[in-house]
């Protein structure tokens, strides 16, 4: 089994992951590929993944694709 990514600083290149939580406090700059992703912070890339949760503070510059999304409002 695989343990969670959370991602709290800048990283600037493409992660894959099972699953993948981007804080509020990171910055990703690359492609994202994993099963579940949560956004919190700032990303510009494309992401792939089986469902993706966008929280209010999301802020994302790219392309998303999955076959579920969740969007708070503010995203």
């Amino acid at each position: 089994m695989t343990e969670p990514l959370s991602m709290a600083g800048q990283i600037d290149g493409n992660i894959e992951a099972e699953i993948l939580h981007i804080t509020s406090t990171a910055v990703v700059i690359g492609d994202i590929t994993a099963k579940n992703v949560v956004v919190d912070g700032k990303v510009t890339c494309n992401i792939i993944a089986e469902k993706v949760h966008l929280t209010a503070q999301a802020q994302v510059k790219g392309q998303i694709q999955c076959q579920g999304i969740m969007i708070d409002n503010g995203a």
